[in-house]
């Protein structure tokens, strides 16, 4: 049989095409199976290399469809009529072919294998017998026999997030020139441009690259724009049908596709294959034999493997060489519809949030450990998992075991830098649950809504939490949570010279203390000091306050936990900063920093930096102090972190402010006030001093008014316009001082120098031999430029030059 005409040519599969040629055409390959999910186009690039071989076969290519083979011992009687065999009966046998091949150089390719693997056996014996025959198959899953070299067929490539919709950038991605031409096939004023490109690239993303999935969309441009088609992918089994009429049932649609994968399943592959649909974001062998506990583990084992080579579980190796499996999303919302019509999602579900809470809590001790990062790492990997569990416990209203998953992942959330996304859960935790129904669970929970806060710098909610959280920890003598809600509870109270509140302090701290103690938890007594040292600090007791702090270290060096040893490093940097004492401040933050750009920690990583920047400040390292804002803000902005932002802002104002820049430090002090109000904070203690100085003297120099509408601009500013002003400084601050511009002449800055010194106009007239009123003109000028409403203000600044 001839190859079959292709109506459309093949885009975005040349560098396949090129692999698969080079591959079927190396001497001793004999079988090359191309083997890929319904609908990546294996019969298409099947069809397109056979055409590029053709002319190095002597005899040939022969394309036969086998997908109307109902059975194994059908595949020989189709064979035989593609090669035109003379009539042999319905029982032809393969001898029969291989004495029909003998020493024909030919390629047959043999199309749709998957349903009839069975047959396999039979293509090595004509292999084996036809010493010049080759054959290039196409199926769901590999023919498992010893003549075969696999090429597996993925999706088209996506566009990366960067091209940000951009035509220009899009155009050449295999995805979307594929929805193009398709596109354009059914509405021929069909165009890519900047306004459609997000949302053609969406739809592509969407719908994993898979071709068929993409020609089935494409075709909808005749109804809907890019916008609105994205907007109903929500739903694509259902919206992407009506296909070419002539293409095979299974082929006419994205459900028919999976249907003919499907049915191929045996019941028990039928059963786990809508079980995974549980899962979130992949999972392991172990998770999918956990929820599947009906199935012995080799049987789950089995059936992953089956269903792997049937393309519709994908598997991929991580870099220390652990498996680890996925739906494509179009293949995951299917098996969730198989899921629900076979009455299963309830257990399933439950199923899998069990198998994650018993993880979480099984982690938690090793969260609160020096040996955190392999846990950190498991728990990253599962984390979609961990919030389709918490999903659907909220939903199901099981109030118990949320508030235990989330109280379980409380130091996870604060590790791993999802302080934000904790918080949300956590809440939605909480309005489902009560005192009474969930006890100790709830209890937890409150611990984590108010340490989450407070870390976040939301010092009114931590509160109110954290003595809610004493308060149920009380009643159901709930020690290890009363231990840790009682020392964050001790950070947030303020008491502001009130004994009685210090004094509530201290006895909150002396419990948690007795707590860690009496357990023998050196871990959680380090906590406790670092806590008792700060808050020390706070009210003004430095040298105690060091003292504990150190203490502190020497049990975090001791348990091994890098993380909270760097944070003890920046805290007692910090206290030798306000000591002035710089060297050692820089030693103890530069130890700081080293710990935490091996660990990756951004948000610590920040905050450090930023203590970098103040301490280069304090130096008059004006450049260097930059440097450190500039690095720290892009950090905190990536976490979303207002009270990191802007305690960066007050940085980066009170440097702009020491070198002549006092209307972009006012806009910035409008921008951090802001930012800190959102965050329900204040600036760290340490920094109140400097800021406010640098404050009143950028006001004084701007002058009230002046001052008030240039930071009620700033604090008016979108925070991308913030940031990108924020940029624009460091780039001219950073600048060589000769590529530097500045808005004085070369004139107006002698003037301005001698201004500076207190020459009065007479003074300047006859120094520079001008008229005073030549020099009035001057001065009025050098005001305007440099945004000054006074004379004297000059010798509060630098002079550009």
């Amino acid at each position: 049989m001839a190859l079959p005409a292709q109506p459309t040519p093949l885009l975005g599969r040349g560098r396949e095409l090129e692999a698969v040629r080079e591959l079927l055409l190396t001497e001793h390959v004999r079988l090359v199976t191309l083997v890929g999910p319904g609908g990546a186009g294996k019969t298409r690039l099947a069809v397109a290399v056979a055409e590029t071989v053709s002319a190095d076969f002597a005899h040939g290519v022969v394309f036969v469809d086998l997908s109307a083979a109902t059975a194994a011992s059908e595949v020989a009687p189709t064979i035989a009529r593609g090669l035109a065999l003379p009539d042999l009966g319905s029982q032809v046998r393969m001898d029969r072919i291989a004495r029909f091949i003998l020493d024909r150089q030919l390629l047959l390719v043999l199309d749709n294998f998957e349903h009839v693997v069975a047959a396999a056996p039979q293509i090595a014996e004509l292999l084996a017998d036809c010493p010049e025959l080759k054959v290039l198959a196409t199926s769901r899953a590999p023919l498992r026999v010893r003549w075969e070299y696999e090429f597996a067929l993925g999706p088209l490539q996506l566009p990366p997030p960067s091209v940000d919709g951009r035509a220009a950038d899009l155009a050449a991605v295999p995805s979307v020139s594929l929805f193009v031409a398709r596109a354009r096939a059914a509405r021929p004023d069909f165009s890519l441009t900047d306004q459609n490109g997000a949302a053609v690239a969406a739809i592509c993303r969407r719908l994993d690259g898979m071709p068929l999935a993409i020609e089935l969309a494409a075709v909808r441009i005749k109804l809907l724009s890019p916008a609105a088609l994205l907007a109903r992918l929500d739903h694509r089994l259902s919206l992407l049908t009506d296909g070419a009429r002539e293409l095979p049932r299974r082929l006419r649609s994205l459900r028919g596709a999976l249907d003919w994968s499907f049915e191929l399943l045996t019941p028990a592959q039928q059963s786990l294959f809508r079980t995974l649909a549980v899962f979130s974001g992949g999972f392991s062998v172990c998770a999918a034999q956990a929820v599947c506990r009906e199935s012995s583990p080799e049987d789950v084992f089995d059936g992953l493997a089956a269903l792997v080579d049937q393309q519709l579980v994908q598997v991929r190796y991580g870099a220390d060489g652990d498996s680890r499996f996925d739906l494509l999303d179009t293949v995951h919302e299917y098996a969730l519809e198989r899921l629900s019509e076979a009455g299963e999602v309830d257990d399933a579900r439950q199923r899998h949030a069990q198998i994650f809470l018993e993880l979480a809590e099984s982690s938690e001790p090793r969260l609160a450990s020096g040996a955190r990062d392999d846990c950190l790492r498991q728990l990253d990997l599962e984390y979609e998992n961990l919030r389709a569990a918490l999903t659907w416990l909220v939903e199901k209203g099981s109030a118990a075991q949320a508030c235990r998953l989330v109280g379980a992942l409380c130091l996870f959330w604060v590790f791993d830098e999802r302080v934000g996304d904790g918080r949300r859960w956590v809440e939605r935790c909480l309005d489902i649950s009560s005192a009474h129904e969930v006890g100790m669970a709830r209890a937890k929970a409150l611990q984590t809504a108010g340490h989450l806060a407070w870390v976040q710098g939301d010092n009114n909610s931590a509160r109110r939490r954290l003595k809610d959280a004493v308060s149920v920890a009380h009643e159901y003598e709930d020690r290890a949570t009363l231990a840790v809600a009682s020392l964050h509870l001790a950070f947030v109270l303020e008491p502001e010279g009130d004994a009685t509140a210090e004094g509530e302090r201290a006895r909150l701290l002396d419990e948690a203390l007795q707590i860690f103690r009496e357990v023998g938890d050196d871990w959680g007594t380090a906590r406790v000091l670092l806590a008792d040292g700060q808050i020390a600090l706070d009210e003004g007791k430095r040298e105690s306050g060091r003292r504990t702090l150190e203490q502190s270290l020497g049990l975090w060096q001791r348990v091994g936990d890098a993380w909270f040893t760097a944070h003890t490093l920046n805290v007692l940097g910090d206290v030798a900063r306000a000591e002035a004492m710089y060297d050692r401040a820089f030693d103890l933050y530069s130890r700081s920093l080293a710990l935490l750009r091996q660990q990756e920690a951004r948000t610590s990583l920040a905050s450090v930096l930023q203590n970098l920047g103040y301490l280069a400040f304090q130096r008059q390292q004006q450049p260097e102090a930059v440097r450190q804002f500039s690095e720290a803000l892009d950090l905190f902005s990536a976490q979303a972190d207002y009270r990191g932002m802007a305690e960066c802002l007050l940085g980066l104002a009170l440097t702009l402010d020491s070198v002549g820049r006092p209307s972009d430090a006012a806009r910035l002090f409008g921008a951090a006030e802001v930012l800190l109000a959102s965050a329900g904070a204040a600036p760290w203690p340490i920094n109140v001093e400097p800021v406010q100085r640098a404050r009143a003297h950028t006001r004084m120099l701007l002058g009230d008014a002046r001052f008030a509408e240039l930071a009620a601009e700033g604090g008016g500013s979108s925070l991308a316009r913030v940031l990108r002003l924020v940029r624009e400084t460091v780039d001219s601050l950073s600048a060589p001082p000769a590529t530097r511009t500045t808005p004085l002449t070369p004139r107006e800055q002698e003037i301005a120098a001698l201004l500076a010194r207190g020459y009065t106009n007479r003074q300047l007239a006859e120094t520079l031999v001008l008229s005073e009123q030549t020099v009035e003109t001057h001065v009025k000028r050098i005001l305007g430029k440099l945004e000054l409403h006074s004379r004297h203000q000059l010798a509060h600044i630098q002079i550009p030059t």
